[in-house]
């Protein structure tokens, strides 16, 4: 049937399909994507693209670890990472709250056979307070505090062949 469609069909039906989606993704609250589906005029193909300046400043990162081998088929890692923070307390948002970051890391790596390993590694990252006052207009208000307990905690398996 939608092969039949004219230019003016077509616009329409096209309208329609936007609107039906951005409806089904109303409820995940995000502006931009909805803003992307239905546009800011009643013509098809016309969009609004929603960009934001985060204020982000540039990063340094520092790491170091090490591989101990305590039998001819283990060996046990361990590793430590800061990351400083990309945006200073008066510009981090609650949809990012980035601050600096700690990582601790520990694991163990088996030697299978002579080209095959497998691991596993535990990660802790201690992401930092990362306050946040952020104000979002009239009708949002603010909103402040801290994010405290910003801990994140990773298991990793790994398995690597060596060709």
């Amino acid at each position: 049937m939608v092969e039949t469609f004219g230019q003016t069909e077509m616009d329409i039906y096209a309208g329609w399909c936007a609107r039906a989606l951005a409806l089904s993704h109303a409820r995940s609250g995000n502006s931009a994507m909805l803003s992307g589906y239905l546009g800011n005029s009643d013509a098809t193909g016309a969009t609004v693209s929603t960009t934001a300046n985060a204020q982000y400043d540039d990063t340094f990162h520092v790491a170091v670890g090490a591989h101990y081998r305590f039998h001819p088929k283990w060996r046990a890692t361990a590793g430590f990472a800061y990351d400083s923070s990309p945006v200073g307390d008066g510009n981090r948002t609650v949809s990012l709250p980035l601050d600096r970051a700690f990582r601790y890391s520990a694991g163990l790596i088996y030697d299978v056979t002579q080209r095959i390993t497998m691991g596993l590694a535990y990660t802790f990252i201690d992401a930092g307070s990362a306050s946040v006052n952020q104000t979002r207009g009239p009708l949002s208000g603010t909103i402040q505090g801290d994010y405290s307990s910003n801990y994140i905690h990773v298991i990793g398996l790994s398995a690597a062949m060596r060709f």
